[in-house]
C-alpha cells in the first residue's frame, strides 16, 4: 500500500501543474461584451497601435478583474486611462514597475530569509515564536494588495503574460527587451486569496523544520560485521545532506570502501522513503543502528524499536491540502491508516 502514496504524490503534481491558470483568452465577472467593446474603444482612440498587444492586455485583465474591483463600466475606463500606446512612454512605466518590484521583493525576501534563520540554522533550541514567524509568509498579502490599488492590472494591460508554448515559439527572435516585458506580469498570472498564501506558507514552513530537525549520526551507523564506516562526529540532514554526501564517494577509481558507503547510505534513505527507519536513531547520538537488518542498539545492547510514524507523508498531504485551499488534517492515525 506505501507503494500507492508514491503514485498519489505524482498525480497530485500533475494535477496542480495542469490546473495553472492561463488568462489568456478568458474571461470572468467582465463579459465578452464588455471586453470587445474596451478593445474596440481603445484601437478608436489609438489610430496607430499594436492591435495584438491591445486584445491580449484587455482579455487577460478582464480575466483577474473581480466584482470587488468595481463594475464593468469602471473597468473600461480604468483601461482607456491607463493603457500605454506610446513606445517611450511604456518603456518608462517598465522601468518604473521594475523598481517597485525590485524594492518590494527584495525587502520581502530578506525578510523572510531572517525568519527562517533559526529553522535552518543551528542556533539553538527551536522555539514557538520561531515556529510561529517561521510560518508567517510576509509575502501572503502582497499580490492582493497589489491588485487592490490597481497596480497589478496596469501591469498585466500593457505588459500581457504569454504562455509557456508561447514563448517557445516566439522567444527565439525576441530580444532582452521583449523577454523583459513578457515576464513582467508573471506574478499577476492568478489571484491567490491571502488566506490560502498564509496557510501554503505554513504548510511548507512546518515541512521544512521536520528536515532541518531530521539528521543521521553517521558514526553511529554499523554495518552487519558491527564495524562503522563513517567519521564519529559526522551528522548528516536526511536530504541534501545525505544526498551530497553520497556523491562525494562518485568516481571512476572509486574503492571498494566508498562503494560500501554509498550502499549504506543507499539503505538509509530508502528506510527513511519507506518510513521503516527506527523513529529512535532519528537526530540521536546515543544510539546505534544497523540499517539493512534494522537493528538498533543502545551501549551494545539490541532493543527494540518502533518505525517513524508516516509523518513525512502527512507534510505531502497537508502541503496538498493547503493547495486546494482545504484546512490540512493533522491526524496521524488517519494518515498511517490511510497509507499503510
Amino acid at each position: 500500500m506505501k507503494h500507492s502514496i508514491f503514485l498519489c504524490i505524482a498525480i497530485t503534481a500533475l494535477m496542480l501543474g495542469a490546473c495553472t491558470p492561463q488568462t489568456s483568452g478568458r474571461t470572468g465577472f467582465i463579459s465578452q461584451q464588455t471586453v470587445q467593446q474596451t478593445i474596440d474603444a481603445l484601437k478608436e482612440m489609438h489610430p496607430i497601435h499594436d492591435a495584438v498587444r491591445i486584445e491580449r492586455g484587455v482579455t487577460q485583465a478582464a480575466a483577474l478583474w473581480i466584482a470587488e474591483d468595481g463594475s464593468a463600466s469602471d473597468f473600461k475606463q480604468f483601461v482607456l486611462d491607463n493603457f500605454v500606446n506610446d513606445e517611450a512612454e511604456r518603456e518608462r512605466l517598465f522601468f518604473s514597475i521594475s523598481m517597485h518590484f525590485e524594492i518590494l521583493l527584495g525587502h520581502l525576501n530578506r525578510m523572510n530569509q531572517q525568519m527562517m534563520r533559526p529553522l535552518h540554522l543551528h542556533l539553538g533550541e527551536i522555539t514557538k515564536i520561531d515556529v510561529l514567524m517561521g510560518g508567517f509568509n510576509p509575502f501572503a498579502h502582497l499580490t492582493n494588495d497589489l491588485f487592490n490599488n490597481k497596480f497589478a492590472f496596469i501591469a498585466v494591460l500593457n505588459f500581457p503574460s504569454y504562455t509557456l508554448e508561447e514563448m517557445e515559439t516566439y522567444g527565439y527572435n525576441w530580444t532582452d527587451r521583449q523577454w523583459a516585458y513578457a515576464r513582467v506580469s508573471d506574478m499577476f498570472s492568478s489571484r491567490v486569496p491571502a488566506e490560502i498564501s498564509q496557510a501554503i506558507s505554513a504548510a511548507n514552513s512546518a515541512g521544512s523544520r521536520y528536515i532541518s530537525e531530521y539528521n543521521i549520526f553517521m558514526g553511529n551507523l554499523l554495518n552487519e560485521q558491527g564495524e562503522t564506516l563513517f567519521p564519529e562526529y559526522m551528522r548528516l540532514i536526511s536530504h541534501w545532506g545525505l544526498r551530497d554526501q553520497l556523491r562525494t564517494y562518485y568516481g571512476r577509481n572509486m574503492s571498494p570502501e566508498g562503494l560500501e558507503k554509498q550502499e549504506m547510505i543507499y539503505q538509509v534513505m530508502r528506510r527513511i522513503i519507506e518510513q521503516t527507519i527506527p523513529e529512535i536513531v532519528i537526530n540521536n547520538p546515543d544510539v546505534q543502528w544497523k540499517p539493512f537488518s534494522n537493528r538498533v542498539f543502545e551501549n551494545g545492547v539490541e532493543i527494540n524499536a518502533r518505525p517513524e510514524p508516516n509523518t513525512r507523508y502527512v507534510h505531502y498531504l497537508n502541503n496538498f491540502q493547503s493547495l486546494v485551499g482545504s484546512r490540512p488534517l493533522h491526524k496521524l492515525n488517519f494518515y498511517t491508516a490511510f497509507i499503510r
